[in-house]
């Protein structure tokens, strides 16, 4: 391997390993805030009504603000990482590797469309400006509820795809195989949590809202981060390997 072709591996290790952490670091972050948020004021109870609802998050408006920004952070993380995955797998970019760049972006995308809406949301939280007002303060919260549960799904379907397509890429570059069994199971998994976070949206099922909940919001940051370890380690495998 030439020095130039080395030093171009080591920077690109250098930049998977920044890219990996704040991604990771902000997903987790931004889900521990939320949950924590939602715990204090959800946008949602069954039996309780809007207004005191708004009331509740007119107090806590600042956790809501804290975790969708950090979430912005992860969702433009995500939308990167296709093009990360590609300068490993596929430099020349071939019809896969733009799909994935494609998909990733997407991904990243939806997200952060949802991002900035649950922020002005916070701000409206803040105001108070549908508070006193039952039927507006149920129509404000039905309509954010529906907008972050179909912007998650297509996200998550969206990145699922994207991680499918990898396999194939990283089989030729010669990636691990327990971290291409990874790559595989965890497409799997979004591509699930997306289904289940459309049925919960079409149904209004209360379990498969704890699903959603459990699996896309607690489960897919773990899961990710995980991967995103694993990423890191198998470009300097490569990168020792080949030095």
């Amino acid at each position: 391997m030439t020095g130039s072709s080395t030093a171009d591996r080591r920077g690109l290790q250098a930049f998977a390993r920044w890219h990996a952490i704040v991604l990771a670091t902000s997903w987790l972050l931004g889900t521990a805030v939320a949950i924590y948020g939602y715990t204090l004021a959800p946008t949602t109870a069954e039996g309780v009504p809007a207004t005191e609802l708004m009331a509740a998050l007119q107090r806590r408006w600042a956790w809501y603000t804290v975790c969708y920004g950090l979430f912005l952070v992860a969702d433009l993380a995500i939308a990167l990482l296709g093009v990360v995955l590609s300068a490993w797998l596929s430099p020349a970019r071939g019809a896969r590797a733009i799909a994935m760049i494609g998909l990733f972006a997407l991904a990243g995308v939806l997200g952060m469309v949802m991002d900035v809406e649950m922020l002005v949301a916070a701000q409206t939280f803040r105001s108070g400006a549908v508070l006193q007002d039952p039927a507006a303060a149920d129509v404000f919260l039905a309509r954010i509820n529906t907008l972050t549960a179909w912007l998650s799904a297509g996200s998550f379907a969206a990145s699922g795809a994207a991680s499918l397509l990898i396999g194939p890429m990283a089989e030729r570059a010669g990636a691990g195989a327990p971290w291409i069994r990874l790559t595989r199971a965890l497409a799997t998994y979004q591509v699930a949590v997306a289904v289940v976070i459309a049925a919960a949206a079409i149904t209004a099922s209360s379990w498969l809202e704890l699903l959603a909940l459990a699996f896309g919001v607690i489960g897919m940051p773990i899961l990710a981060s995980l991967w995103l370890r694993g990423l890191v380690r198998e470009i300097g495998r490569q990168r020792t390997e080949r030095g």
